[in-house]
């Protein structure tokens, strides 16, 4: 992902507000597979007693850690754990080169307008509860407010799905501010469409809709404080009204998120291209997908943030300086595609279904296969449900298999496959009739063997016997194929021929009761000459074709 890296120095302090806007999709924020467990440092985000999973990005804490690499007290971008950890920058502290190339794969890093007259802000009196606040240019000072960077990291792993956010602002703060980071569901494309209008006069489209279901998640520092409290609320109402309301609080007990915050300075050469850092001029977090799309089984995403700050912790306090949205994508969303046994096979034989999960990180749910006997998928003749998952493969994907189905009627079985939904995915399932979900099960050919009686004189009877295999039980799996054994005798002819102008004979149907010898049948011809015998079987369907004699066949004159 293209990092945008531009220094734009800006000032305010501390507590960060990340607005999730339960948003759309217009650019990807690309998640690089990890281990789920191994960075030795205790500063990562442990989400696995609610189900979120463990984090390997570091979130580095104010207290010193004996397994820490580097020396920074609090927040910083370079890598103190060990290779198997993330961070903002690919380096350990001292050996970064202080550019964008430090920055690890698919760290976003967007910058704010340079401070000035050509910096813009929100205008006086702007809340968080605007749903189209106000844009000005060049009135915000280099103070507290003043914003400089923000960076967006999606991290995914065998264990969960983690959003990852750092700040940064101007050095030499006067004082405390609070950071609102808002993720919205389609991002602003300069128009109505998307767009609020931000524009004190005339238009300007520049800050994305809102959204009912939108998150907002803030991130408090008290003064004096060394730990971050992070709390989520949800927005309540539309695109032109609502308000932010049921704040939780998702860090420390509930481990949901986790926050920190520079309490020493940053040197230039680790700050991946963001100069050097002041304390209490950087902030990251790391929050888990638990904690942003719930448990409730929905799919949602988000397709924009922009940071703002405000002049408070109070939330009522008016919105300050803001950095311009940067499209992403972040989603809970997971993909199922299958891929079912097509057949035809032979009754008796067996049929299965895969299930390939895409999009998903360390799945706990259950995987469930559905076997319907018609192509309405109301008529179900075999289901299973399996947690076994394996994966991920070299494409991040898991896979599950439906085990093997055997029939016990022929015809066409249609498949569906649902993937339940766990703290970290969403659910995801097949439609009735998609393309590979379809598995055809062939009727047996029975094979029908017959031998008539030797050459007799005139005057005598001739006759025939058939020995009937291969064939199939009926469909309750226990009764013997069923139907009946006709012989019919054509003649005479001096070569074979067996039409209705030379039948002569149509014998009373033998009644089959699965594989065996039947007959024998007899016959006792008005004209001396050559006669040939017919067997036929009526079949049992769906299971057992049917199966007839050839005229002429050997043994069969």
């Amino acid at each position: 992902m293209t990092q945008i890296i531009q220094k734009a120095r800006r000032r305010g302090y501390l507590a960060f507000v990340a607005l999730i806007a339960s948003s759309g999709l217009v650019a990807v924020i690309p998640a690089v597979p990890v281990a789920a467990t191994g960075c030795p440092t205790a500063n990562t985000l442990n989400a696995s007693s609610v189900g979120g999973g463990q984090s390997n990005f570091e979130i580095d804490a104010a207290i010193a850690d004996s397994t820490k690499l580097g020396a920074h007290a609090g927040a910083n971008l370079t890598l103190d754990g060990g290779s198997t950890c993330i961070d903002w920058s690919t380096k350990v502290a001292g050996l970064g080169t202080g550019t964008s190339a430090d920055a690890t794969t698919g760290v976003i890093i967007k910058p704010d307008l340079p401070s000035g007259t050509g910096d813009d802000s929100f205008t006086q009196g702007t809340s968080e509860n605007a749903t189209d606040p106000v844009i000005a240019t060049g009135s915000i000072p280099p103070n507290k407010s003043d914003l400089q960077d923000f960076g967006v990291y999606k991290e995914t792993n065998s264990s969960g799905k983690f959003l990852n956010l750092f700040w940064s602002r101007i050095n030499s703060p006067s004082g405390t501010v609070d950071m609102d980071f808002e993720l919205n569901k389609v991002a602003c494309d300069g128009t109505a469409a998307t767009c609020s209008n931000n524009a004190p006069k005339g238009t300007n489209y520049s800050i994305p809709l809102r959204s009912s279901g939108d998150k907002l998640v803030t991130y408090d520092l008290a003064n004096g404080g060394t730990v971050p409290t992070i709390s989520i609320y949800t927005w309540s109402g539309n695109s032109t009204s609502g308000s932010w309301a049921n704040g939780t609080v998702i860090s420390g007990g509930l481990g949901e998120a986790l926050g920190s915050i520079n309490f020493s300075s940053i040197a230039s050469k680790d700050s991946v291209g963001l100069g050097t850092k002041d304390p209490l001029t950087f902030g990251e977090a790391s929050i888990s997908f638990k904690a942003l799309f719930g448990t409730g089984g929905s799919c949602g995403a988000f397709g924009s943030v922009y940071l703002k700050s405000r002049s408070s912790n109070t939330f009522t306090d008016e919105l300050k300086d803001f950095i311009l949205p940067q499209p992403v994508t972040l989603t809970n969303c997971t993909g199922l595609t299958t891929n079912a046994t097509a057949g035809p096979v032979t009754i008796g034989g067996s049929i299965s279904d895969t299930a390939t999960l895409s999009g998903a990180s360390g799945p706990t749910g259950t995987m469930t296969f559905n076997a319907y006997s018609n192509a309405a998928c109301t008529t179900s003749v075999f289901s299973i449900s399996t947690t076994t998952l394996v994966g991920p493969d070299g494409s991040g994907n898991f896979t599950a298999s439906s085990g093997n189905f055997t029939p016990l009627a022929a015809g066409t079985y249609y498949w569906i496959a649902s993937y339940g939904n766990d703290p970290n995915n969403a659910p995801a399932t097949t439609k009735c009739l998609d393309a590979n979900e379809s598995s055809v099960i062939a009727p047996k050919q029975p094979g029908i063997v017959t031998t008539a009686g030797s050459a007799t004189t005139f005057g005598n009877t001739v006759s025939d016997s058939a020995t009937l295999s291969n064939t199939a039980l009926e469909p309750d799996g226990v009764t013997k194929a069923q139907g009946s054994i006709t012989f019919k005798l054509f003649g005479p002819s001096a070569s074979p021929s067996c039409t209705n102008t030379n039948l002569v004979f149509t014998s009373s149907p033998f009644a089959v009761n699965g594989d065996g010898p039947y007959g024998p049948t007899s016959f006792t011809p008005t004209t001396a000459g050559t006669y040939y015998w017919i067997a036929s079987y009526t079949g049992d369907l769906p299971n057992t074709k049917s199966a007839t004699t050839a005229c002429g066949d050997t043994g069969e004159t």
